[in-house]
C-alpha cells in the first residue's frame, strides 16, 4: 500500500479513541492534546501546568497513541548526524503529503504534515520524546509566521531577554541558570524563536524544562537540593574535567527551584550574547560587543536548523536575512576561558543600567 498522511490517519481513527484531552497555550499558539492513555494526559498536564488554556479554539490538533503496535510499514531513511556528532538516532520517510519520523532506539513514530499531528508507540516510557514532538508542533507555527530559530538559552528581566548562545558543550544552559538565580526569569533551554517586530526584535521560548549535567548543579547552591548527600559528594569529589564530562542528565524543574513566575516563554531581545571561550584557553574572559555582520564564523554557533521535525524551506546561513533582526539587539562575544561568575555580574550590571 502507498501510505500517505491521510491514509495513516484514518487507520489511526479506527484503531485507536482519543478519550483524554487538554488544550496547551504558548505563545497565543494553541494546541489540543488528545490520548488514549489518561496516565499520559496525567503527566503532561503536570509537565504542561504553566500553559494550560481553558480555550481550545482554533487549536492545532496533536494526537497520541499509546501502543507499541504499528499498522503500516514504511522505508525510512537514516538522518546523519548533525556536525560535531557520531550516533544516528532518527530514521525518516517522506510521503507525498507530509513525513514520517522513527526513533530507533525507542521505536516511536511520528506522522505529521498538513493538519495532521500523529504520535504512536510506547508513550509513557518515552514521554521526554512525546514532549519534544509537542514542542516542535509548536516550533513549526512559528517558523511559519516569521521566527528565525537560534541555538541558545535565555532569560529575562523585566523583558529585557538575553539569548545565550554557543557551540555545545559551552555552558548556555550554566550561565542561564545562574542568572535565574540571580533573580531573572527563565525563558527557554537550548533553543530560542527570534522574531522581529519593527524597532525591536522578540524572544519565544521553547516551554521545556532544561536539562543539565552534574557540573551545573554542584557549581549552583540553589540546584544543589535536586541531588541527595550522597550523590553531591560523589560529584564534589570528581575532577573539573571528568565533571565538565559527565553524560548523566538531570530535569531543573524551575518553580519547584526558584519559585512561581520564574518560567516565562516571551520577552523583548535585549542582549546576544555569544559564548565563544575555551576550557583551554590560558586567557581570562572578556565579554566585548561586536557587530554581527562581521563575524560570519559565528554564525553556526547560534542558527539551528529545524530538524527533521520542520517540513518547509527554511533560511540559510548564507542569505543573512536574520541580521536584520537579531541586529536590532546588542550582541557580545565572550572569549577565554569560561568564568560563569564574571558573566554572570557583567550583564547584571548592563541590564541594570
Amino acid at each position: 500500500m502507498n501510505w500517505t498522511v491521510e491514509s495513516i490517519k484514518e487507520e489511526f481513527n479506527d484503531k485507536f479513541q482519543m478519550k483524554y484531552s487538554i488544550c496547551l497555550n504558548f505563545c497565543g499558539q494553541k494546541f489540543s492534546i488528545k490520548t488514549d492513555s489518561q496516565d499520559l494526559l496525567t503527566l503532561l498536564k503536570k509537565y504542561y501546568s504553566n500553559f494550560i488554556s481553558r480555550q481550545c479554539d482554533k487549536a492545532t490538533i496533536i494526537e497520541i497513541a499509546n501502543s507499541r503496535e504499528l499498522f503500516f510499514n514504511l522505508n525510512f531513511e537514516k538522518k546523519q548526524p548533525d556536525p560535531g556528532k557520531n550516533k544516528i538516532k532518527e530514521e525518516f520517510h517522506d510521503l507525498t503529503d507530509g513525513r514520517c519520523v522513527r526513533k530507533i532506539l525507542t521505536g516511536m513514530v511520528f506522522v505529521f504534515g498538513g493538519n495532521i499531528n500523529l504520535a504512536i508507540g510506547d508513550c509513557l516510557n518515552n514521554s521526554n520524546q512525546i514532549i519534544n514532538y509537542i514542542n516542535n508542533r509548536f516550533i513549526q507555527k512559528m517558523i511559519e509566521s516569521g521566527s528565525i530559530l537560534l541555538h541558545s538559552s535565555a532569560v529575562s528581566h523585566f523583558r529585557k531577554g538575553i539569548a545565550i548562545s554557543g557551540f555545545s558543550g559551552t555552558g548556555k544552559s550554566t550561565l542561564a541558570l545562574q542568572l535565574v538565580s540571580r533573580g531573572l526569569a527563565f525563558i527557554s533551554n537550548d533553543r530560542v524563536l527570534c522574531k522581529d517586530a519593527g524597532d525591536e526584535a522578540l524572544i519565544y521560548g521553547i516551554a521545556k524544562y532544561p536539562r543539565i549535567n552534574p557540573g551545573t548543579i554542584v557549581n549552583n547552591p540553589y540546584l544543589r537540593q535536586m541531588l541527595i548527600k550522597s550523590e553531591l559528594d560523589y560529584y564534589k569529589s570528581m575532577d573539573r574535567e571528568s565533571l565538565w564530562n559527565e553524560e548523566r542528565k538531570f530535569d531543573v524543574f524551575i518553580e519547584d527551584i526558584f519559585g512561581k513566575e520564574k518560567f516565562k516563554l516571551e520577552s523583548k531581545l535585549k542582549y546576544l550574547l555569544i559564548l565563544n571561550w575555551s576550557r583551554k584557553s590560558p586567557e581570562n574572559t572578556k565579554i566585548e560587543r561586536i557587530e554581527l555582520k562581521n563575524r560570519p564564523d559565528l554564525y553556526p554557533s547560534f542558527l539551528k536548523p529545524p530538524g527533521l521535525f520542520y517540513i518547509g524551506n527554511y533560511h540559510s546561513d548564507q542569505d543573512r536575512s536574520f541580521l536584520r533582526t537579531l541586529e536590532k539587539s546588542r550582541v557580545f562575544e565572550a572569549t577565554g576561558k569560561p568564568d560563569f561568575d564574571f558573566a554572570s555580574e557583567f550583564f547584571l550590571k548592563t541590564i541594570s543600567g
